[in-house]
C-alpha cells in the first residue's frame, strides 16, 4: 500500500499476514476488546457463535497464542460474558471498561495484572463514568487512561481520564491523585510498558490474587468545541501530546470526522484533513505507528458494508 508522507515522499506499507503455529488460537469473534503490553496482545470476550468471557494472548515474536486463565480474588472480581468493551494498557496493567451483555450496558472497570495473571475489580475514586459500550479508551504515558464517548441510555460526549499508578522498570508505583483535571492532564513524567513475563507463560506470579491498583477517574473539561456525542469511534494517543479521535456513530449519521485533543492545552481541534480522507465508519481500529503517525482499519458504515483497505 502506498501513502504520502507529509514530506511529499512515498511510503510503502506491507501487508504480512503470518501464520500462528501451535498454542491455542482463540474462536472467530467481533466486538472484543484488546491491548498490547509490549510484545504481547490480551484479547478479552466479544461475539462469535455466543457471547463470550476468554481471555487469550497473542505473543506477537513468537506468533503464538495462548489461552490464559486468570486468578481472582472472587467471582466479582472476573468480567463475565460481555462485547464492546474497551481495554487499555498502563505499564504492566491492563484495564477493562464497561460493554454490553444483552440489553444491559455495564460499568464496571476491572484491572488485570498480568505479571500474575489476576483479575481485580477496580474501586476508583472520583465519579465513576456512567455504564455504557462503544466507548474508547487510550493510555498516554505519564498521564493516564483516557475515555471518550460511548452508549449507555443515551450517546455520551464526556472525556475523563482515569489516573492510575506509573510503574517504572524496577516495579515500584507512583501515585499522586489530583486534584482537578487540569493537574490530571499536565503530568509530565513518562511511565514505562515493557512485557509481561508471566502471561507469556500463561501461569501465574507468585502470591495470591491482587486487589486492582489504587486510581482515580477525573472529568475533563475541555476549552472549546468538541466532538458530538458517540459510540463506535477511536481514540488513539499520537505519541506526542495528543489524543486523535476519528469517526464513529453519532445521533443521526456515521461519521469520518477527526479531532485532536491536546492534553497540555486541554482544548479540542477540528482537523482538517488533507488527501484521501477514508469513508464514514464505525467499529474500526486505529493504531500509533510511530508518533504523529496513525494507521486506521476496517469498520463498517450506516448501510453495514465493511471496510478493508488502510488510511493513514
Amino acid at each position: 500500500m502506498q501513502a504520502n508522507t507529509p514530506g511529499g515522499q512515498d511510503e510503502t506499507l506491507l501487508y504480512s499476514f503470518p501464520s500462528t503455529g501451535g498454542g491455542q488460537q482463540p474462536v472467530a469473534r467481533w466486538a472484543h476488546a484488546a491491548a498490547a503490553v509490549g510484545s504481547l496482545l490480551f484479547v478479552y470476550g466479544g461475539v462469535g457463535q455466543v457471547v463470550l468471557d476468554d481471555l487469550s494472548v497473542l505473543d506477537v515474536d513468537l506468533m503464538t497464542w495462548r489461552c490464559l486463565k486468570p486468578r481472582a480474588a472472587s467471582p466479582r472480581d472476573r468480567p463475565g460474558k460481555l462485547h464492546a468493551a474497551a481495554m487499555a494498557a498502563s505499564g504492566r496493567t491492563v484495564w477493562l471498561l464497561g460493554g454490553q451483555q444483552g440489553r444491559k450496558f455495564l460499568r464496571e472497570l476491572f484491572a488485570l495484572d498480568t505479571d500474575t495473571m489476576t483479575w481485580a475489580l477496580a474501586a476508583p475514586g472520583g465519579a465513576a463514568p456512567s455504564a455504557r459500550a462503544g466507548h474508547a479508551l487510550a493510555a498516554v504515558d505519564g498521564a493516564g487512561v483516557f475515555l471518550f464517548g460511548g452508549q449507555g441510555k443515551r450517546l455520551f460526549d464526556d472525556l475523563r481520564v482515569l489516573v492510575v499508578p506509573q510503574q517504572h522498570q524496577h516495579g515500584h508505583h507512583h501515585f499522586s491523585a489530583p486534584e482537578d483535571a487540569a493537574s490530571a492532564c499536565s503530568t509530565s513524567s513518562a511511565g514505562s510498558s515493557g512485557a509481561a513475563s508471566g502471561a507469556s507463560g500463561g501461569g501465574a506470579g507468585g502470591g495470591g490474587p491482587s486487589t486492582a491498583p489504587a486510581c482515580e477517574w477525573v472529568e475533563v473539561k475541555p476549552r472549546g468545541r468538541g466532538p458530538s456525542a458517540r459510540r463506535g469511534h477511536s481514540l488513539t494517543w499520537d505519541g506526542r501530546d495528543a489524543l486523535v479521535l476519528f469517526g464513529g456513530s453519532t445521533s443521526n449519521s456515521t461519521d469520518n470526522g477527526v479531532w485532536s485533543y491536546s492534553i497540555s492545552n486541554r482544548e479540542w481541534t477540528e482537523v482538517k484533513a488533507r488527501g484521501a480522507v477514508p469513508p464514514p465508519r464505525t467499529h474500526h481500529s486505529a493504531v500509533l505507528l510511530r508518533p504523529g503517525r496513525l494507521l486506521v482499519f476496517g469498520g463498517c458504515n450506516a448501510q453495514g458494508v465493511f471496510f478493508q483497505p488502510c488510511s493513514h
